[in-house]
């Protein structure tokens, strides 16, 4: 597991749900065999919102990153992956 340090900041106690794309968290809150929640939110619908990876084949960009790795390791520890495309029937407006 990586340095956790500085998630204690964030997440205080392990048992609680996080989500987010800071592998650090997910792990620091999934590690024991008690109750936990690990999500992550793939932004994979470029009509209605973004779409940006490079995980899955989706485009690098400036708005933000979900690599593959962190894909794999989402898979590998049972993290929830939220697709907005398959997963939200509406995405609202900014502003």
């Amino acid at each position: 597991m990586s340095d956790t340090g500085p998630v204690r900041a964030f997440v205080p106690r392990p048992d609680t749900p996080v989500a987010g794309l800071f592998e650090q968290m997910l792990e620091y809150t999934t590690i024991d065999n008690g109750p936990a929640l690990g999500m992550l939110v793939l932004h994979d619908d470029a009509t209605r919102e973004y779409a940006y990876g490079p995980a899955l084949g989706l485009p690098e960009t400036k708005v933000g990153t979900f690599s593959q790795a962190l894909y794999d390791a989402a898979t590998k520890q049972s993290w929830a992956v939220i697709s907005m495309k398959n997963g939200s029937k509406r995405i609202f407006p900014f502003g």
